[in-house]
Protein backbone atom coordinates (compact mmCIF):
# COMPACT_ATOMS: atom_id res chain seq x y z
CA UNK A 1 0.00 0.00 0.00
CA UNK A 2 2.83 2.43 0.65
CA UNK A 3 4.77 1.33 -2.37
CA UNK A 4 1.54 2.63 -4.03
CA UNK A 5 1.13 5.64 -2.47
CA UNK A 6 4.67 6.57 -3.19
CA UNK A 7 4.48 5.72 -6.92
CA UNK A 8 1.41 8.01 -7.09
CA UNK A 9 3.34 10.52 -5.21
CA UNK A 10 5.90 10.30 -8.08
CA UNK A 11 3.28 11.23 -10.39
CA UNK A 12 1.43 13.89 -8.67
CA UNK A 13 1.76 17.62 -10.22
CA UNK A 14 3.48 19.39 -7.73
CA UNK A 15 6.49 21.49 -7.41
CA UNK A 16 9.33 22.15 -5.28
CA UNK A 17 8.50 25.02 -3.22
CA UNK A 18 6.09 23.17 -1.74
CA UNK A 19 3.11 25.13 -3.34
CA UNK A 20 0.43 23.83 -5.44
CA UNK A 21 1.43 24.14 -8.92
CA UNK A 22 -1.98 24.79 -9.77
CA UNK A 23 -2.29 27.47 -6.31
CA UNK A 24 -3.25 30.58 -8.50
CA UNK A 25 -6.97 30.03 -7.30
CA UNK A 26 -6.18 28.21 -4.40
CA UNK A 27 -8.20 29.00 -1.15
CA UNK A 28 -6.30 29.24 2.16
CA UNK A 29 -7.00 25.53 3.21
CA UNK A 30 -5.02 24.18 -0.21
CA UNK A 31 -2.65 26.66 0.50
CA UNK A 32 -1.95 25.28 4.21
CA UNK A 33 -1.86 21.59 3.52
CA UNK A 34 0.46 22.75 0.36
CA UNK A 35 2.67 24.24 2.97
CA UNK A 36 2.17 21.56 5.47
CA UNK A 37 3.12 18.50 3.25
CA UNK A 38 7.09 19.80 2.99
CA UNK A 39 7.37 17.88 6.22
CA UNK A 40 4.67 15.67 6.97
CA UNK A 41 3.65 12.19 5.26
CA UNK A 42 2.99 10.92 1.66
CA UNK A 43 -0.40 10.93 2.62
CA UNK A 44 -0.42 14.45 3.74
CA UNK A 45 1.04 14.99 0.02
CA UNK A 46 -1.25 13.07 -1.42
CA UNK A 47 -4.18 14.82 0.27
CA UNK A 48 -2.39 18.12 -0.30
CA UNK A 49 -2.24 17.67 -4.49
CA UNK A 50 -5.55 15.65 -4.29
CA UNK A 51 -7.51 19.21 -2.70
CA UNK A 52 -5.67 21.57 -5.12
CA UNK A 53 -5.98 19.68 -8.46
CA UNK A 54 -9.60 19.30 -7.74
CA UNK A 55 -10.16 23.37 -6.64
CA UNK A 56 -7.93 25.06 -9.04
CA UNK A 57 -7.83 23.01 -12.25
CA UNK A 58 -7.76 25.52 -15.37
CA UNK A 59 -10.83 26.82 -16.92
CA UNK A 60 -10.22 27.97 -20.45
CA UNK A 61 -13.03 29.56 -22.24
CA UNK A 62 -15.80 30.69 -20.63
CA UNK A 63 -19.13 28.82 -20.84
CA UNK A 64 -21.61 29.87 -18.67
CA UNK A 65 -25.00 27.99 -20.37
CA UNK A 66 -23.06 24.73 -20.12
CA UNK A 67 -22.83 24.64 -24.14
CA UNK A 68 -19.98 22.69 -25.85
CA UNK A 69 -16.72 24.59 -27.07
CA UNK A 70 -15.56 24.25 -30.10
CA UNK A 71 -12.72 21.41 -30.69
CA UNK A 72 -10.69 19.56 -33.16
CA UNK A 73 -11.62 15.46 -32.92
CA UNK A 74 -9.83 13.29 -35.39
CA UNK A 75 -8.25 16.39 -37.63
CA UNK A 76 -11.20 17.69 -37.97
CA UNK A 77 -13.52 20.35 -36.25
CA UNK A 78 -16.28 19.79 -33.85
CA UNK A 79 -17.35 20.33 -30.51
CA UNK A 80 -16.10 19.31 -27.11
CA UNK A 81 -17.44 19.34 -23.47
CA UNK A 82 -15.28 21.13 -21.08
CA UNK A 83 -13.56 17.97 -20.30
CA UNK A 84 -12.57 17.62 -24.01
CA UNK A 85 -14.29 14.75 -24.22
CA UNK A 86 -16.22 14.22 -27.78
CA UNK A 87 -19.58 16.40 -27.79
CA UNK A 88 -19.96 15.36 -31.88
CA UNK A 89 -18.51 14.16 -34.36
CA UNK A 90 -15.65 16.33 -35.94
CA UNK A 91 -16.59 16.68 -39.74
CA UNK A 92 -16.35 20.21 -40.54
CA UNK A 93 -13.78 22.33 -41.73
CA UNK A 94 -14.51 24.96 -39.55
CA UNK A 95 -17.07 25.28 -36.40
CA UNK A 96 -18.14 28.51 -33.70
CA UNK A 97 -19.75 29.00 -30.47
CA UNK A 98 -22.82 28.80 -29.72
CA UNK A 99 -24.96 31.75 -29.81
CA UNK A 100 -28.61 30.93 -28.21
CA UNK A 101 -28.37 26.77 -28.61
CA UNK A 102 -27.42 26.86 -31.96
CA UNK A 103 -23.94 27.07 -33.59
CA UNK A 104 -22.80 27.43 -36.92
CA UNK A 105 -20.33 24.84 -38.46
CA UNK A 106 -19.25 24.55 -42.48
CA UNK A 107 -17.41 22.50 -44.83
CA UNK A 108 -15.02 23.88 -47.58
CA UNK A 109 -18.26 25.14 -49.56
CA UNK A 110 -21.20 25.43 -47.19
CA UNK A 111 -22.70 26.04 -43.84
CA UNK A 112 -25.25 25.55 -41.40
CA UNK A 113 -26.16 25.03 -37.73
CA UNK A 114 -26.17 22.53 -35.26
CA UNK A 115 -28.04 21.97 -32.27
CA UNK A 116 -26.12 21.30 -28.01
CA UNK A 117 -26.33 17.12 -29.41
CA UNK A 118 -24.10 17.90 -32.68
CA UNK A 119 -27.80 17.30 -34.28
CA UNK A 120 -27.82 19.47 -37.83
CA UNK A 121 -31.00 21.46 -37.54
CA UNK A 122 -30.77 21.50 -41.45
CA UNK A 123 -29.21 18.56 -43.29
CA UNK A 124 -26.22 20.07 -44.78
CA UNK A 125 -26.48 17.67 -48.10
CA UNK A 126 -30.10 18.02 -48.87
CA UNK A 127 -30.07 22.05 -47.54
CA UNK A 128 -26.92 24.28 -47.71
CA UNK A 129 -26.32 27.46 -47.13
CA UNK A 130 -23.20 29.78 -48.20
CA UNK A 131 -23.34 32.11 -45.34
CA UNK A 132 -24.91 31.79 -41.91
CA UNK A 133 -25.00 34.73 -39.48
CA UNK A 134 -25.34 33.71 -35.66
CA UNK A 135 -28.77 33.82 -33.93
CA UNK A 136 -30.41 36.68 -32.70
CA UNK A 137 -33.53 36.97 -31.26
CA UNK A 138 -34.59 33.68 -32.56
CA UNK A 139 -33.31 34.21 -36.19
CA UNK A 140 -30.46 33.89 -38.06
CA UNK A 141 -29.85 35.49 -41.62
CA UNK A 142 -28.87 32.96 -44.22
CA UNK A 143 -27.74 33.33 -47.88
CA UNK A 144 -27.91 30.88 -50.65
CA UNK A 145 -25.94 31.01 -54.41
CA UNK A 146 -28.26 34.04 -54.63
CA UNK A 147 -30.33 35.31 -51.97
CA UNK A 148 -30.77 35.89 -48.40
CA UNK A 149 -33.56 35.26 -46.06
CA UNK A 150 -34.16 34.30 -41.90
CA UNK A 151 -34.28 30.75 -40.58
CA UNK A 152 -35.42 29.75 -37.13
CA UNK A 153 -34.20 27.24 -34.74
CA UNK A 154 -35.56 24.75 -36.07
CA UNK A 155 -34.20 25.32 -39.34
CA UNK A 156 -37.55 26.25 -40.95
CA UNK A 157 -37.07 29.77 -43.13
CA UNK A 158 -39.79 31.89 -41.52
CA UNK A 159 -38.87 34.48 -43.76
CA UNK A 160 -37.64 33.32 -47.70
CA UNK A 161 -34.44 33.65 -49.11
CA UNK A 162 -35.37 36.22 -51.73
CA UNK A 163 -33.82 38.81 -50.80
CA UNK A 164 -29.92 40.23 -52.41
CA UNK A 165 -29.48 42.44 -48.72
CA UNK A 166 -30.57 41.75 -45.53
CA UNK A 167 -29.21 43.07 -42.07
CA UNK A 168 -29.61 42.40 -38.61
CA UNK A 169 -32.79 43.12 -36.62
CA UNK A 170 -32.88 46.10 -34.58
CA UNK A 171 -35.74 47.04 -32.43
CA UNK A 172 -37.37 44.15 -34.03
CA UNK A 173 -36.77 45.17 -37.88
CA UNK A 174 -34.10 44.73 -40.47
CA UNK A 175 -33.62 46.07 -43.11
CA UNK A 176 -33.63 44.29 -47.22
CA UNK A 177 -33.09 45.12 -50.13
CA UNK A 178 -34.22 42.97 -53.66
CA UNK A 179 -31.82 44.75 -55.50
CA UNK A 180 -28.43 45.15 -56.07
CA UNK A 181 -28.73 47.98 -58.15
CA UNK A 182 -28.17 51.71 -56.33
CA UNK A 183 -31.66 51.74 -57.28
CA UNK A 184 -32.58 49.74 -54.45
CA UNK A 185 -35.68 48.06 -53.31
CA UNK A 186 -34.71 48.63 -49.49
CA UNK A 187 -37.42 48.48 -47.03
CA UNK A 188 -37.36 46.39 -43.44
CA UNK A 189 -39.74 43.30 -42.23
CA UNK A 190 -40.86 42.28 -39.36
CA UNK A 191 -40.03 39.06 -37.62
CA UNK A 192 -42.33 37.19 -39.58
CA UNK A 193 -41.34 38.50 -42.60
CA UNK A 194 -44.28 40.61 -43.14
CA UNK A 195 -42.90 44.25 -45.32
CA UNK A 196 -43.50 47.05 -42.78
CA UNK A 197 -42.02 49.46 -44.62
CA UNK A 198 -42.76 49.51 -48.41
CA UNK A 199 -39.02 48.33 -50.54
CA UNK A 200 -38.77 51.28 -52.46
CA UNK A 201 -35.60 53.10 -51.00
CA UNK A 202 -31.94 52.64 -52.34
CA UNK A 203 -30.65 52.07 -48.65
CA UNK A 204 -31.46 52.74 -45.28
CA UNK A 205 -30.22 52.10 -41.83
CA UNK A 206 -30.69 50.36 -38.43
CA UNK A 207 -33.87 51.53 -36.34
CA UNK A 208 -32.49 53.58 -33.56
CA UNK A 209 -34.81 55.24 -31.08
CA UNK A 210 -37.79 54.16 -33.27
CA UNK A 211 -36.70 55.49 -36.11
CA UNK A 212 -34.88 54.46 -39.54
CA UNK A 213 -33.09 56.40 -42.02
CA UNK A 214 -33.58 56.12 -44.87
CA UNK A 215 -32.13 57.04 -48.73
CA UNK A 216 -33.82 57.36 -52.07
CA UNK A 217 -32.91 58.83 -55.69
CA UNK A 218 -29.33 57.39 -55.97
CA UNK A 219 -27.55 58.15 -59.40
CA UNK A 220 -24.97 57.79 -61.14
CA UNK A 221 -22.67 60.62 -63.31
CA UNK A 222 -19.45 61.16 -64.50
CA UNK A 223 -17.30 63.14 -63.12
CA UNK A 224 -15.43 66.62 -64.41
CA UNK A 225 -12.51 64.41 -64.25
CA UNK A 226 -14.22 61.80 -66.29
CA UNK A 227 -14.44 59.24 -63.65
CA UNK A 228 -18.01 57.48 -63.27
CA UNK A 229 -19.20 58.03 -59.59
CA UNK A 230 -22.47 58.16 -57.67
CA UNK A 231 -24.81 60.89 -56.49
CA UNK A 232 -26.13 58.60 -53.10
CA UNK A 233 -29.35 60.66 -53.16
CA UNK A 234 -31.22 62.21 -50.44
CA UNK A 235 -31.99 60.72 -46.96
CA UNK A 236 -35.07 60.69 -44.84
CA UNK A 237 -36.88 58.94 -41.92
CA UNK A 238 -39.24 56.19 -41.89
CA UNK A 239 -41.19 55.15 -38.20
CA UNK A 240 -41.64 51.76 -37.32
CA UNK A 241 -45.28 51.48 -38.67
CA UNK A 242 -43.62 52.26 -41.92
CA UNK A 243 -45.36 55.89 -42.44
CA UNK A 244 -42.24 58.06 -44.29
CA UNK A 245 -42.14 60.78 -41.51
CA UNK A 246 -39.63 62.86 -43.40
CA UNK A 247 -39.65 62.83 -46.96
CA UNK A 248 -35.68 61.94 -48.61
CA UNK A 249 -34.66 65.59 -49.72
CA UNK A 250 -31.15 65.82 -47.01
CA UNK A 251 -27.83 65.34 -47.40
CA UNK A 252 -27.30 64.14 -44.30
CA UNK A 253 -28.78 62.79 -40.99
CA UNK A 254 -28.05 61.68 -37.38
CA UNK A 255 -29.89 59.38 -35.57
CA UNK A 256 -33.00 60.68 -33.00
CA UNK A 257 -31.99 61.64 -29.73
CA UNK A 258 -33.84 63.77 -27.11
CA UNK A 259 -37.00 63.74 -30.18
CA UNK A 260 -34.54 65.79 -32.42
CA UNK A 261 -32.34 64.41 -35.49
CA UNK A 262 -29.81 66.61 -36.94
CA UNK A 263 -30.38 67.04 -40.86
CA UNK A 264 -27.79 68.61 -43.17
CA UNK A 265 -29.00 70.51 -46.90
CA UNK A 266 -26.58 71.49 -49.41
CA UNK A 267 -23.68 68.88 -48.30
CA UNK A 268 -21.01 69.18 -50.74
CA UNK A 269 -17.87 66.50 -50.21
CA UNK A 270 -14.27 66.30 -51.47
CA UNK A 271 -11.42 63.41 -51.04
CA UNK A 272 -7.73 64.42 -49.55
CA UNK A 273 -5.04 61.54 -50.91
CA UNK A 274 -2.25 60.86 -48.25
CA UNK A 275 0.44 58.66 -48.68
CA UNK A 276 1.01 55.98 -45.21
CA UNK A 277 3.44 53.47 -45.43
CA UNK A 278 3.70 53.28 -49.15
CA UNK A 279 0.18 53.00 -49.53
CA UNK A 280 -2.62 55.91 -50.48
CA UNK A 281 -5.28 56.43 -48.45
CA UNK A 282 -8.68 58.26 -49.49
CA UNK A 283 -10.42 60.27 -46.97
CA UNK A 284 -13.72 62.20 -47.38
CA UNK A 285 -14.16 65.26 -45.96
CA UNK A 286 -16.95 67.64 -46.18
CA UNK A 287 -16.49 70.95 -47.71
CA UNK A 288 -20.19 72.62 -46.98
CA UNK A 289 -23.41 71.81 -45.73
CA UNK A 290 -26.16 73.57 -43.47
CA UNK A 291 -27.55 72.36 -40.60
CA UNK A 292 -31.06 72.16 -38.68
CA UNK A 293 -33.10 69.89 -36.99
CA UNK A 294 -36.25 67.55 -37.52
CA UNK A 295 -38.78 66.40 -34.64
CA UNK A 296 -40.16 63.20 -34.64
CA UNK A 297 -43.17 64.49 -36.22
CA UNK A 298 -40.95 65.85 -39.21
CA UNK A 299 -41.66 68.94 -38.78
CA UNK A 300 -38.46 70.59 -39.68
CA UNK A 301 -38.46 72.94 -36.02
CA UNK A 302 -34.60 74.46 -36.92
CA UNK A 303 -34.25 75.69 -40.38
CA UNK A 304 -31.27 73.68 -42.17
CA UNK A 305 -29.19 77.05 -41.68
CA UNK A 306 -26.18 76.60 -39.70
CA UNK A 307 -22.33 75.79 -40.33
CA UNK A 308 -22.30 73.08 -38.04
CA UNK A 309 -23.97 71.75 -35.53
CA UNK A 310 -24.21 68.87 -32.18
CA UNK A 311 -27.28 66.90 -31.34
CA UNK A 312 -29.39 67.70 -28.73
CA UNK A 313 -28.07 67.01 -25.18
CA UNK A 314 -29.75 68.04 -21.80
CA UNK A 315 -32.31 69.98 -24.23
CA UNK A 316 -29.62 72.12 -25.97
CA UNK A 317 -27.69 72.00 -29.02
CA UNK A 318 -24.62 73.32 -30.03
CA UNK A 319 -24.91 75.46 -33.46
CA UNK A 320 -22.31 77.43 -35.23
CA UNK A 321 -22.67 80.60 -37.06
CA UNK A 322 -20.63 82.92 -38.69
CA UNK A 323 -17.79 80.92 -36.89
CA UNK A 324 -19.04 81.34 -33.65
CA UNK A 325 -20.55 78.56 -31.31
CA UNK A 326 -23.68 78.80 -29.30
CA UNK A 327 -26.61 77.17 -28.14
CA UNK A 328 -30.13 76.85 -29.16
CA UNK A 329 -33.34 74.86 -27.31
CA UNK A 330 -35.86 72.46 -28.68
CA UNK A 331 -38.07 75.26 -30.23
CA UNK A 332 -34.95 76.66 -32.38
CA UNK A 333 -34.88 80.01 -29.87
CA UNK A 334 -30.91 81.11 -28.87
CA UNK A 335 -30.32 80.27 -25.43
CA UNK A 336 -26.73 81.45 -25.94
CA UNK A 337 -26.18 83.51 -29.43
CA UNK A 338 -23.14 82.39 -31.08
CA UNK A 339 -20.02 83.50 -28.91
CA UNK A 340 -17.48 81.24 -28.92
CA UNK A 341 -14.55 80.46 -30.80
CA UNK A 342 -14.40 76.86 -29.37
CA UNK A 343 -16.59 74.30 -27.60
CA UNK A 344 -15.76 70.60 -25.86
CA UNK A 345 -18.43 68.86 -26.16
CA UNK A 346 -20.61 66.94 -25.00
CA UNK A 347 -21.25 68.02 -21.37
CA UNK A 348 -19.54 66.26 -19.16
CA UNK A 349 -21.45 66.00 -15.86
CA UNK A 350 -23.48 68.50 -16.90
CA UNK A 351 -20.22 70.89 -17.85
CA UNK A 352 -18.75 71.94 -20.89
CA UNK A 353 -15.17 74.15 -21.64
CA UNK A 354 -15.50 76.93 -24.11
CA UNK A 355 -13.27 79.80 -25.34
CA UNK A 356 -12.85 83.27 -26.49
CA UNK A 357 -10.11 84.36 -27.42
CA UNK A 358 -7.77 82.23 -26.61
CA UNK A 359 -9.17 82.40 -22.71
CA UNK A 360 -11.40 79.48 -21.62
CA UNK A 361 -14.11 78.43 -19.16
CA UNK A 362 -17.31 76.57 -18.62
CA UNK A 363 -20.85 77.03 -19.54
CA UNK A 364 -23.42 74.69 -17.53
CA UNK A 365 -26.33 72.60 -18.55
CA UNK A 366 -28.69 75.61 -19.13
CA UNK A 367 -25.42 77.50 -20.92
CA UNK A 368 -24.99 79.58 -18.64
CA UNK A 369 -21.13 80.33 -17.78
CA UNK A 370 -20.72 79.44 -14.40
CA UNK A 371 -17.17 79.15 -14.75
CA UNK A 372 -15.18 82.41 -16.00
CA UNK A 373 -13.47 82.82 -19.34
CA UNK A 374 -9.68 83.44 -17.66
CA UNK A 375 -7.89 79.90 -17.71
CA UNK A 376 -5.27 79.29 -21.24
CA UNK A 377 -7.33 75.75 -21.36
CA UNK A 378 -9.72 73.61 -19.80
CA UNK A 379 -10.54 70.22 -20.12
CA UNK A 380 -13.26 68.11 -19.03
CA UNK A 381 -15.20 67.76 -15.49
CA UNK A 382 -14.55 64.11 -13.90
CA UNK A 383 -15.70 63.34 -10.04
CA UNK A 384 -16.90 66.76 -9.81
CA UNK A 385 -14.26 68.73 -10.72
CA UNK A 386 -12.56 70.50 -14.17
CA UNK A 387 -8.76 70.83 -14.94
CA UNK A 388 -7.66 73.85 -15.91
CA UNK A 389 -4.04 75.53 -16.86
CA UNK A 390 -2.74 79.12 -17.01
CA UNK A 391 0.22 79.87 -17.45
CA UNK A 392 1.70 76.34 -18.54
CA UNK A 393 0.18 75.36 -14.40
CA UNK A 394 -2.21 73.10 -13.69
CA UNK A 395 -5.06 72.76 -11.52
CA UNK A 396 -8.52 72.00 -10.70
CA UNK A 397 -11.57 73.78 -10.60
CA UNK A 398 -15.17 72.79 -8.82
CA UNK A 399 -18.40 73.52 -9.71
CA UNK A 400 -18.76 76.71 -8.42
CA UNK A 401 -15.74 77.78 -10.21
CA UNK A 402 -13.11 78.00 -6.87
CA UNK A 403 -9.99 76.57 -7.86
CA UNK A 404 -10.28 73.74 -4.95
CA UNK A 405 -7.00 72.55 -6.07
CA UNK A 406 -3.91 74.86 -6.94
CA UNK A 407 -2.92 75.64 -10.23
CA UNK A 408 0.70 74.29 -9.67
CA UNK A 409 1.07 70.83 -11.56
CA UNK A 410 3.34 71.04 -14.83
CA UNK A 411 0.74 67.94 -16.25
CA UNK A 412 -1.80 66.29 -14.78
CA UNK A 413 -5.01 64.13 -15.90
CA UNK A 414 -8.62 64.07 -15.36
CA UNK A 415 -9.96 61.89 -11.76
CA UNK A 416 -10.09 58.09 -12.30
CA UNK A 417 -11.68 56.69 -9.10
CA UNK A 418 -11.08 59.53 -6.85
CA UNK A 419 -7.43 60.04 -7.63
CA UNK A 420 -5.57 62.28 -10.63
CA UNK A 421 -2.23 61.61 -11.73
CA UNK A 422 -0.35 64.97 -11.63
CA UNK A 423 3.45 66.17 -12.54
CA UNK A 424 5.81 68.30 -10.95
CA UNK A 425 9.29 68.44 -11.60
CA UNK A 426 9.39 65.80 -14.15
CA UNK A 427 7.91 63.32 -11.25
CA UNK A 428 4.25 61.74 -11.10
CA UNK A 429 2.19 61.46 -8.08
CA UNK A 430 -1.37 61.31 -7.60
CA UNK A 431 -3.64 63.60 -5.66
CA UNK A 432 -7.35 63.13 -4.15
CA UNK A 433 -10.26 65.68 -4.84
CA UNK A 434 -8.80 67.90 -1.79
CA UNK A 435 -5.47 68.06 -3.41
CA UNK A 436 -3.97 65.92 -0.54
CA UNK A 437 -0.81 64.31 -2.77
CA UNK A 438 -1.70 61.01 -1.50
CA UNK A 439 1.18 58.78 -3.40
CA UNK A 440 4.33 61.24 -3.30
CA UNK A 441 5.19 62.67 -6.27
CA UNK A 442 8.42 60.22 -6.94
CA UNK A 443 7.73 58.42 -10.37
CA UNK A 444 9.31 59.03 -14.01
CA UNK A 445 5.89 57.99 -15.35
CA UNK A 446 2.83 57.13 -14.13
CA UNK A 447 -0.03 55.62 -15.46
CA UNK A 448 -3.94 56.17 -14.47
CA UNK A 449 -5.35 53.89 -11.89
CA UNK A 450 -7.23 50.66 -13.59
CA UNK A 451 -9.10 48.05 -11.55
CA UNK A 452 -7.20 49.50 -8.59
CA UNK A 453 -3.37 48.91 -9.71
CA UNK A 454 -1.68 51.65 -11.65
CA UNK A 455 2.10 51.15 -13.82
CA UNK A 456 4.78 53.15 -12.20
CA UNK A 457 8.11 53.63 -13.69
CA UNK A 458 11.36 55.20 -11.65
CA UNK A 459 14.64 54.75 -13.38
CA UNK A 460 13.47 52.81 -16.49
CA UNK A 461 12.30 49.82 -14.15
CA UNK A 462 8.22 49.32 -13.63
CA UNK A 463 5.89 47.78 -11.25
CA UNK A 464 2.51 48.73 -10.22
CA UNK A 465 1.11 50.52 -6.80
CA UNK A 466 -2.10 50.48 -5.32
CA UNK A 467 -4.52 53.35 -4.58
CA UNK A 468 -2.77 54.18 -1.11
CA UNK A 469 0.79 54.07 -2.75
CA UNK A 470 1.64 50.66 -1.95
CA UNK A 471 3.94 48.69 -3.96
CA UNK A 472 2.61 45.85 -5.14
CA UNK A 473 4.21 44.52 -7.74
CA UNK A 474 7.87 45.47 -7.01
CA UNK A 475 9.48 48.28 -9.58
CA UNK A 476 12.27 45.86 -10.74
CA UNK A 477 10.53 45.43 -14.34
CA UNK A 478 11.84 46.54 -17.93
CA UNK A 479 8.50 46.31 -19.45
CA UNK A 480 5.45 45.82 -17.73
CA UNK A 481 1.62 45.02 -19.47
CA UNK A 482 -1.59 46.14 -18.02
CA UNK A 483 -3.54 43.05 -16.23
CA UNK A 484 -6.29 40.93 -18.86
CA UNK A 485 -7.50 38.59 -16.32
CA UNK A 486 -5.65 39.33 -13.09
CA UNK A 487 -2.49 38.39 -14.51
CA UNK A 488 0.17 41.11 -16.43
CA UNK A 489 2.61 40.06 -18.45
CA UNK A 490 6.09 41.44 -17.54
CA UNK A 491 9.89 41.80 -18.74
CA UNK A 492 13.20 41.70 -16.81
CA UNK A 493 16.67 41.16 -19.11
CA UNK A 494 14.57 40.12 -21.87
CA UNK A 495 12.46 37.11 -20.27
CA UNK A 496 8.61 37.06 -20.03
CA UNK A 497 6.39 35.76 -17.16
CA UNK A 498 3.59 37.23 -15.52
CA UNK A 499 2.41 38.42 -12.07
CA UNK A 500 -0.52 38.15 -10.21
CA UNK A 501 -2.41 41.24 -8.58
CA UNK A 502 -0.50 40.49 -5.07
CA UNK A 503 2.72 40.92 -6.89
CA UNK A 504 3.88 37.41 -7.17
CA UNK A 505 5.82 36.13 -10.23
CA UNK A 506 2.85 34.00 -11.22
CA UNK A 507 4.45 32.14 -13.90
CA UNK A 508 8.32 32.31 -14.23
CA UNK A 509 10.08 34.55 -16.29
CA UNK A 510 11.45 32.14 -18.63
CA UNK A 511 10.29 33.35 -22.23
CA UNK A 512 11.96 34.68 -24.93
CA UNK A 513 8.15 36.19 -25.83
CA UNK A 514 4.86 36.00 -24.70
CA UNK A 515 1.24 36.92 -25.72
CA UNK A 516 -1.22 38.16 -23.06
CA UNK A 517 -3.80 35.57 -21.74
CA UNK A 518 -6.83 34.68 -24.23
CA UNK A 519 -9.15 32.31 -23.11
CA UNK A 520 -7.52 30.70 -20.54
CA UNK A 521 -4.10 29.98 -22.44
CA UNK A 522 -1.30 32.06 -23.33
CA UNK A 523 1.46 31.53 -26.30
CA UNK A 524 4.89 31.39 -25.03
CA UNK A 525 8.24 31.25 -27.10
CA UNK A 526 11.74 29.78 -26.38
CA UNK A 527 14.36 29.16 -28.80
CA UNK A 528 11.39 30.56 -31.80
CA UNK A 529 9.70 27.95 -31.04
CA UNK A 530 6.05 28.79 -29.88
CA UNK A 531 3.61 26.93 -27.28
CA UNK A 532 0.30 27.58 -24.74
CA UNK A 533 0.24 27.63 -21.13
CA UNK A 534 -2.18 27.50 -19.09
CA UNK A 535 -2.82 30.39 -16.04
CA UNK A 536 -0.55 28.22 -13.49
CA UNK A 537 2.48 28.46 -16.11
CA UNK A 538 2.08 24.85 -17.03
CA UNK A 539 2.37 24.12 -20.72
CA UNK A 540 -0.66 23.13 -22.44
CA UNK A 541 0.03 22.92 -25.78
CA UNK A 542 4.27 21.87 -26.37
CA UNK A 543 6.54 24.48 -27.97
CA UNK A 544 6.94 23.40 -31.29
CA UNK A 545 4.88 26.00 -33.47
CA UNK A 546 7.22 28.73 -35.79
CA UNK A 547 3.66 31.26 -35.17
CA UNK A 548 1.65 31.33 -32.85
CA UNK A 549 -1.61 33.53 -32.68
CA UNK A 550 -4.42 34.61 -29.31
CA UNK A 551 -7.17 31.75 -29.02
CA UNK A 552 -10.16 33.48 -30.41
CA UNK A 553 -13.79 31.31 -30.20
CA UNK A 554 -11.73 27.93 -29.38
CA UNK A 555 -9.25 27.81 -31.67
CA UNK A 556 -5.71 29.94 -32.05
CA UNK A 557 -4.21 29.58 -35.46
CA UNK A 558 -0.43 28.33 -35.88
CA UNK A 559 2.48 27.87 -38.24
CA UNK A 560 4.65 24.72 -37.96
CA UNK A 561 7.05 25.05 -41.03
CA UNK A 562 5.56 25.53 -44.57
CA UNK A 563 2.31 24.30 -42.92
CA UNK A 564 -0.45 26.78 -41.22
CA UNK A 565 -3.75 25.51 -39.50
CA UNK A 566 -5.21 25.68 -36.21
CA UNK A 567 -4.67 24.22 -32.37
CA UNK A 568 -7.65 24.00 -29.91
CA UNK A 569 -7.58 23.96 -26.28
CA UNK A 570 -6.33 20.05 -25.82
CA UNK A 571 -3.69 20.86 -28.27
CA UNK A 572 -5.41 19.14 -31.37
CA UNK A 573 -3.90 20.46 -34.71
CA UNK A 574 -5.77 20.68 -37.88
CA UNK A 575 -4.01 21.96 -40.96
CA UNK A 576 -4.74 23.94 -44.03
CA UNK A 577 -2.65 23.49 -47.40
CA UNK A 578 0.42 24.24 -47.80
CA UNK A 579 1.05 28.00 -47.61
CA UNK A 580 -2.89 29.09 -46.71
CA UNK A 581 -3.17 31.66 -44.34
CA UNK A 582 -5.37 31.25 -41.49
CA UNK A 583 -5.78 34.52 -40.08
CA UNK A 584 -6.27 37.81 -41.01
CA UNK A 585 -3.43 39.91 -39.23
CA UNK A 586 -1.54 40.33 -36.28
CA UNK A 587 0.48 38.10 -34.12
CA UNK A 588 1.63 37.59 -30.74
CA UNK A 589 2.87 39.91 -28.62
CA UNK A 590 6.58 40.93 -28.31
Amino acid sequence: MIVDLIDMYKTTDINTSGGCKRSLMANTNCQYFCNFRKTFTVIAMLFCSSICMAETDTVLMTNSDNMPIPCIIDGKMGFCHTDGSAASEGKYAMVKPFHEGRAIVETTDRCGYVDETGAEIVKMETRYYFRCANFSGGLAMVEDDAYKGYIDKTGKAVIPLEYKFAHDFHEGLAGVNKSESIHGAYGFVDKTGEIVVPLKYDDGGDFYNGFAAVRAGAKEFISKEGVWDVDEGKYGFVDKTGKEIVHPKYSEVLPFNEGFARVEIDGKYDYIDTKKDGRTERTMLRITGKYGFVNTAGTEIVPPTYQDAYSFDYGLALVKSDGKWGLIDKIGKYVVPPTYDYVRAPFSEGFMAVAIDGKYGFIDKNGKLSIALKYGYAGAFRSGLGNVMTGNKWGFVDETGKEAIPLKYDAEDVFISGLAKVMLGGKWGFIDRTGKNVIPLKYDLADAFADGLAKVMIGGKWGFINETGKEIVHLKYDVVDAFVDDLAKVMLDKKWGFVDKFGNEAIALAYDSAATFSEGLAAVSIGGKWGFIDRNGKFFIPLKYDEAHNFKDGFAAIVLADKSGYVDHWGRELFRAKNTQVYDEGGPED
